[in-house]
């Protein structure tokens, strides 16, 4: 190991941010680590000495050069480049390790039997699933382990080391995605498979429409709030809502589409269970000060493309949540006629809404008593 003189020549120790004995210690740890002196200093010249210890590269592999990753798939360097564009990471390929190889070749195999474009798209919808996946993982880890413990002055050794612990865990997170990435396929299927036997009657084939129950919640005076509250606050309230509509939404079968913001968008086979949803999501925030939901829900025949649904369903449903007042469920009419059993569908009046010619007769959605 390392002298503390060695340290000093190397210029490790002139640091006014850092305490010396605790310098040495992290010193220390990165030499049993197996870091050299020459690649502490490297490190040091462009961050914080700390967090050479969360150097991904060091815990899960050097990336691979672009073209031996092209090589190793049996890909041209164009094609896997545009791949890994599509993936959303530096089109150079630079943060790929060389087990990202078999990805590209399977790419190469999928054009094959698909259009380029769509399987183009298909790694666009990973890229960004995965991008948010590790944006989640990372303020996670600010949040709840590396702010509280900043406030408390700790000393450098022990942010390397939970530095550390936390890109190491990375790696039992990603090899664990897998059994669930299979459960989620299974389920979509099942949904799909469900949808067809819905399918209105006057549905195109050509199309390959599903029929869908599609619904809005927001939450009015969310802005207010927003510009008031601290932080935290707004964040836990935001945290709240997720978690009520994952739960609610999953427990009816359903999946949640998109959040965004103070915003959910979800959709269910069953109009019935879209009214279930929105009702109980409307009974989680009841009571909550400065919070008033309201909704919208249409049926009918939508487009699955890329995770996502559109189509005039879809816009219906975004079009009568927006003009609902607070605490209302606007149901289009293919809904007001699917209510479940103890509810009742009331009418709402004929509506003028963006983007549609003639007048929509809606109903507002009556629950029944908690």
């Amino acid at each position: 190991m390392p002298t503390r003189e060695e340290y000093e020549a190397a210029g490790l120790l002139r640091d006014p941010l850092a305490n010396e004995a605790d310098r040495v210690a992290l010193l220390d740890w990165l030499s049993e680590q197996g870091y050299s002196i020459v690649e502490m200093v490297e490190y040091h010249a462009h961050d914080r000495l700390y967090a050479m210890a969360s150097d991904a590269t060091r815990i899960i592999g050097k990336p691979a050069d672009l073209g031996e990753l092209a090589a190793a798939a049996g890909v041209t360097v164009d094609d896997a480049t545009e791949a890994v564009r599509a993936l959303g990471l530096p089109p150079e390929g630079r943060l790929l390790p060389s087990e990202a190889a078999e990805l590209l070749g399977q790419f190469a195999v999928a054009r094959r039997v698909f259009s380029e474009e769509a399987v183009l798209h298909f790694a666009r919808v990973i890229g960004s699933s995965l991008d948010r996946i590790a944006e989640s993982a990372g303020a996670l880890f600010r949040l709840n382990v590396e702010a509280p413990m900043l406030s408390e002055h700790p000393s450098e050794l022990a942010l390397a080391q939970i530095g550390r612990a936390s890109i190491a865990s990375l790696e039992t997170v990603t090899e664990s995605l897998g059994p669930v990435l299979r459960a989620h396929f299974l389920l979509a299927v099942e949904r799909m498979r469900e949808a067809d036997r819905m399918r209105t009657p006057d549905s195109d084939a050509d199309e390959e429409p599903v029929a869908m129950a599609i619904g809005f919640v927001d939450l009015v005076g969310f802005t207010p709030v927003s510009s008031s509250a601290p932080a935290r606050e707004l964040l836990d309230l935001l945290i709240a809502f997720e978690r009520y509509a994952h739960e609610l939404v999953q427990a009816y079968g359903g999946r949640v589409v998109k959040l965004i913001g103070d915003e959910v968008m979800f959709a269910a086979v069953d109009p019935g269970d879209a009214c279930r949803i929105a009702d109980g999501l409307f009974r989680e925030f009841a009571g909550r000060t400065g919070l008033t939901p309201r909704a919208g829900i249409a049926w009918g025949d939508v487009l699955a493309h890329g995770g996502d649904y559109f189509g005039g369903v879809v816009n219906l449903a975004s079009r009568i949540a927006d003009i609902a007042v607070p605490w209302e469920i606007l149901l289009a009419p293919e809904v007001s006629a699917r209510v479940p059993e103890g509810y009742r569908a009331e009418p709402a009046g004929r509506r003028l809404l963006k983007g549609f010619a003639d007048p929509v007769p809606l109903s507002s959605l009556v629950a029944p008593p908690a």
